[in-house]
């Protein structure tokens, strides 16, 4: 991950996030603006199948992902990620529930801790610096054959 990170001019790694989200209220005006002024980078979209091929184009550091999408259940999304690519996936739902803080003047918009929030992005990612890459692991089928000929004699 090390190698997409881009230093800011503090010195800190600058981290790539997506959020993905039907909804353009919390996804552009309070998360991507939020996160903007908080350091990160930050792209945004509005269904599954845009993501599937955004992840051709760009890699991503974290990616934050809305429960209900238009096209797809977003948790299902985020079980096919973590199976496949070495980011860091988290619901949106998640977020609201550790660091929400109820709702902003006519209770329809949701109030998030941003600061909370990208403390949370960055221990993530420091997390996700020590453990390895699922793509480059490979599973080898364990040796049993001096077991297998130990049983049969």
């Amino acid at each position: 991950m090390a190698a997409i990170l881009k230093e800011t001019a503090n010195g800190d790694a600058e981290l790539r996030v997506l959020v993905v989200s039907g909804d353009v209220g919390l996804r552009d005006q309070l998360l991507m603006a939020g996160l903007r002024r908080r350091g990160f980078t930050v792209d945004t979209l509005g269904t599954a199948a845009d993501l599937y091929r955004q992840l051709f184009r760009q890699v991503y550091d974290l990616i934050l992902i809305d429960s209900v999408l238009p096209d797809e259940n977003g948790y299902s999304v985020a079980a096919r990620l973590r199976c496949v690519k070495r980011v860091g996936v988290e619901m949106l739902s998640t977020l609201f529930e550790l660091f929400g803080q109820g709702y902003e003047g006519d209770a329809t918009r949701p109030k998030l801790d941003l600061d909370l929030v990208a403390a949370h992005l960055r221990a993530v990612a420091d997390l996700l610096e020590e453990q390895p890459d699922p793509a480059s692991t490979t599973w080898r089928r364990p040796d049993t054959t001096a077991q297998v000929l130990r049983t049969a004699s």
